[in-house]
């Protein structure tokens, strides 16, 4: 796992032929791994793109984790992700809400091992990213950009917010060592 988050954040990522690009860098402006924003449930990976939209990146290493993934559901509202005992809010599953665009991220990706890549069949309303080792640790591919699922941009407090968590996390890091 730790090799694919380091290839994710650092290493180059292929679009096809042409020159590489390191995604950090051009696509998105903050990456957090394990962290949740609002109320939408924890992200292997969240990156604010510099247009304000989000992509949620789920890393998976089997091929029961991916098929466990369908099985999550979320509570919504009118429309929108909520965590309150009111008694109009539905669970459905999460795979439906985020094809309708009913929650945070933009974009959903998955991402996983070139040899699970092959045995899994991606939805519609997913991207998939492919980490492939190498003798520099890994690299990643993009066989199949994610559509957007919804416009709505995020505002500059969700981003600030999950900054002070990162930062926190790393001095607690610290503290325990």
């Amino acid at each position: 796992m730790r090799a694919i988050l380091w290839a994710f954040y650092c290493r180059s990522c292929t679009t096809g032929p042409g020159p590489k690009k390191l995604l950090m860098n051009r696509r998105y402006a903050l990456m957090a791994s394990n962290v949740s924003i609002s109320l939408s449930g924890e992200m292997d990976i969240v990156a604010w793109r510099k247009s304000g939209f989000i992509d949620e990146i789920e890393i998976k290493l089997t091929k029961s984790d991916f098929l466990a993934d369908f099985k999550k559901t979320t509570r919504i509202q009118d429309g929108f992700i909520l965590n309150t005992q009111c008694p109009n809010i539905r669970r459905v599953p999460k795979h439906e809400a985020l094809a309708d665009g009913l929650l945070i991220p933009n974009y959903f990706s998955f991402l996983m091992p070139a040899a699970l890549a092959d045995r899994c069949e991606i939805p519609a309303h997913a991207g998939l990213y492919v980490f492939e080792p190498d003798m520099w640790g890994g690299r990643i591919r993009e066989p199949k950009h994610a559509p957007r699922l919804h416009s709505r941009k995020s505002d500059n407090t969700e981003r600030q917010h999950t900054a002070e968590k990162m930062a926190w996390r790393y001095w607690r890091t610290l503290e325990q060592k």
